[in-house]
């Protein structure tokens, strides 16, 4: 294509002229007509002639364009924006709250304060993220097209809402144990090692969430698969943790304890597996 076109029945000719112009056919040629990047493209390739390779006159050959113009597409983040909404939100209530009770920490960890007051401040760091961690394999295996509804946020907080439900379960059912059994100080002991545990849980899941969500998709496995690690690496620890804690003050029954921890640290995650992989 030289210098200069001009336009007559969808045709190029070439013509000297002042300015440069668009290659357009005149069927497009309105003002009421607008064309997206593509279809130019498009129109490049259908009326540009397509220089193609020739041999030389010499020994080696002359190569020339042999390819149409050709649209490389950038990809784009397929997360949507509420995810980063929420991993930002939690970052800036764990630093609101890190600031605030800095010179506290210890006396949290000490257990100065109601357990009900440091469990409701848990319940709400940890939630939000760990709830983001069980959504990631849902939308990247997509088992969310079996969810209920059909919104993806919607989803997400039917997620919030059963892990909340399913925590507040424990954590009552645990108390009422500690009362029929008279072993009220033991197990507030155990729910408050839960409540420390889930403030340091989300803590060190967020970078796991925001890569799993925010690295392009050829590294989503790698990450779903080290956060798996890091969790159930975090749950072990505090479960052995809770268990040592319960062996080393009570005079009962240890086998009964076990038997009874097991049923309400594993049977759930026993069932959630079994309903998402049957």
């Amino acid at each position: 294509m030289q210098d200069s076109v001009s336009y007559k029945a969808d045709s190029i000719s070439n013509i000297k002229i002042e300015n440069p112009l668009f290659v357009i056919p005149d069927s497009l040629k309105s003002e009421s007509t607008t064309i997206s990047f593509k279809q130019y493209i498009k129109i490049l390739n259908d009326y540009t002639p397509v220089l193609v390779e020739r041999k030389s006159l010499f020994k080696y050959k002359n190569y020339y364009v042999s390819k149409d113009i050709k649209m490389i597409e950038r990809e784009v983040n397929p997360t949507y924006g509420w995810v980063f909404g929420l991993i930002f939100i939690s970052i800036l209530i764990y630093s609101i709250f890190i600031k605030a009770f800095y010179s506290k920490i210890k006396l949290i960890f000490k257990g100065v304060y109601s357990n009900i007051t440091v469990f409701s401040i848990s319940i709400l760091l940890f939630v939000p993220i760990f709830s983001l961690l069980i959504y990631a394999p849902l939308s990247y295996y997509n088992y969310l097209s079996y969810s209920p509804i059909n919104s993806h946020f919607g989803t997400y907080l039917l997620i919030v809402l059963v892990a909340l439900t399913f925590f507040l379960i424990k954590y009552v059912l645990i108390y009422f144990f500690g009362l029929l059994f008279r072993l009220e100080a033991l197990c507030s002991k155990y729910n408050f090692n839960h409540t420390l545990f889930f403030i340091t849980d989300g803590l060190v899941l967020i970078p796991f969430v925001f890569l799993f969500y925010f690295l392009p998709n050829n590294l989503q496995f790698s990450i779903l698969i080290a956060s798996i690690i890091a969790i159930s690496i975090l749950f072990l620890f505090r479960l052995i943790r809770g268990f040592a804690l319960v062996f080393k003050n009570t005079k009962a029954s240890q086998f009964y304890l076990f038997v009874y921890l097991c049923t309400v640290e594993f049977l759930p995650i026993i069932i959630i597996f079994k309903y998402l992989f049957s």
